[in-house]
């Protein structure tokens, strides 16, 4: 990645970090309210497991940086 694009990267970055949090907040609120505490655990806790499962089977292809 070219030099002058990280800090539209990192914005970028930053856009999705905080648009998930009000969303998913408001989205976890309301299916805690209507169905109880354990529906949101269960949802969390696949949601983490599918993005964790995705980040190992298709990584980034970056070059390394030299030390």
């Amino acid at each position: 990645m070219a030099a002058h694009m990280h800090g539209r990267t990192i914005t970028l970055i930053m856009l999705g970090n905080t648009f998930g949090v009000s969303l998913g907040l408001l989205l976890m609120t309301f299916i805690g309210t209507q169905m109880g505490c354990w529906p949101v655990f269960l949802l969390l806790g696949v949601l983490g497991a599918s993005i964790a499962l995705l980040a190992v089977k298709y990584p980034p292809s970056l070059k390394g940086e030299n030390y």
